[in-house]
């Protein structure tokens, strides 16, 4: 059954992810993937971001594993940096956070184009600024999940849900 949740929420992922790329250029697949890092079972995790960067591949016509390279590279450096600062609830979390998804975005910038052609993008101030911005609605919409899942779930018993 939790495999069939994972499904349901990959392709829910996907759909708004086509949606805020088209909209702004805002990747929503990551952002999960961030904030449901040390929330559910790494096994489901890893399953949604593989599937999910498969699709995505195909979709944004990259070479596939391109997507799961880049949310790899992020997802690798924030439990590197987890090791020494905790991704807790405060401002270092989420100064963390705000680190890996600048460096997805950074990534993702020019990743694609080397990987596809073998020629470097050139990266302007204009472009870093947008990172910045992405990144800053980003931590916004984490701290807005992480708020929902502490009230859904209890604090000692993470797979069960709060009886009202």
């Amino acid at each position: 059954m939790p495999i069939l949740y994972v499904l349901l929420t990959c392709f829910l992922t996907i759909f708004l992810e086509g949606f805020l790329v088209a909209l702004s250029n805002f990747r929503f697949f990551f952002l999960l993937n961030i904030a449901l890092f040390n929330k559910i079972n790494w096994k489901y995790l890893l399953f949604f971001t593989v599937l999910g960067s498969v699709v995505l591949d195909v979709i944004y016509h990259y070479v596939l594993g391109t997507n799961l390279l880049i949310t790899g590279i992020s997802l690798l450096l924030m439990l590197g940096i987890s090791l020494l600062v905790p991704l807790n609830y405060n401002l270092p979390g989420y100064s963390v956070k705000f680190f890996c998804i600048f460096i997805y975005y950074l990534l993702l910038a020019f990743v694609p184009e080397l990987i596809s052609t073998g020629n470097w993008v050139s990266i302007t101030g204009l472009m870093v600024g947008g990172m910045v911005l992405k990144a800053l609605a980003s931590i916004a919409f984490c701290v807005v999940f992480d708020l929902v899942w502490s009230r859904l779930r209890k604090r000692d018993e993470g797979t069960k849900l709060r009886s009202l």
